[in-house]
């Protein structure tokens, strides 16, 4: 690190505060002092912090699937549905959420339905079908729709007698093993 070489810097995130001029300050000669300027204090929600999980991932009592809070524009703050802005903030009337924050980054963003993240990628409600899905889908054919194609797969397959006595040698040796 000598002068006039490269530097790198990097930051995580950045916050930009509005300075507002304090009250006049003069001194004993009734001379106007150069004015302090002092940031605006703004309320902060100490559970919104970019780059980790809200409390619970987002989710709440009333919707166990939803991964996202919502910025309510009549009072500014945010809830994880509008039942729990209903409860705290009965007194005034409620306008629809215009902004959401991911539940597993914090990323705050312009409202959409079934969208992943901007940020981090991932879902911010949790749907599920009946199908495999690559791992986050039914197989359980019990809970399968009865007309899922895939419930009644691979159930009128024969077995060739090749396999079958392959299949019962290896259980005859299975249980000369076992019983001695």
């Amino acid at each position: 690190a000598s002068c006039h070489s490269k530097m790198k810097v990097s930051a995580e995130s950045v916050r930009f505060a509005q300075l507002v001029p304090s009250e006049p300050v003069t001194d004993e000669k009734g001379l106007h002092k150069v004015p302090v300027l002092k940031p605006k204090k703004k309320t902060k929600e100490p559970e919104i912090q970019l780059g980790r999980p809200l409390p619970a991932d987002g989710t709440c009592k009333h919707y166990k699937k939803s991964y996202r809070w919502f910025r309510f524009p009549c009072c500014g703050k945010c809830y994880p549905c509008d039942i729990c802005h209903e409860e705290k903030e009965g007194d005034h009337e409620m306008l629809l959420a215009t902004r959401m924050i991911c539940g597993h980054c914090c990323k705050e963003q312009p409202f959409a339905m079934d969208k992943a993240c901007v940020a981090c990628k991932q879902s911010m409600t949790q749907v599920r079908t009946q199908h495999w899905e690559g791992g986050k889908g039914c197989r359980d054919k019990i809970k399968m729709s009865k007309n899922d194609a895939k419930k009644y797969a691979g159930q009128s397959k024969t077995v060739s007698r090749k396999t079958q006595d392959k299949q019962t040698t290896k259980k005859n040796t299975k249980l000369r093993h076992n019983s001695k």
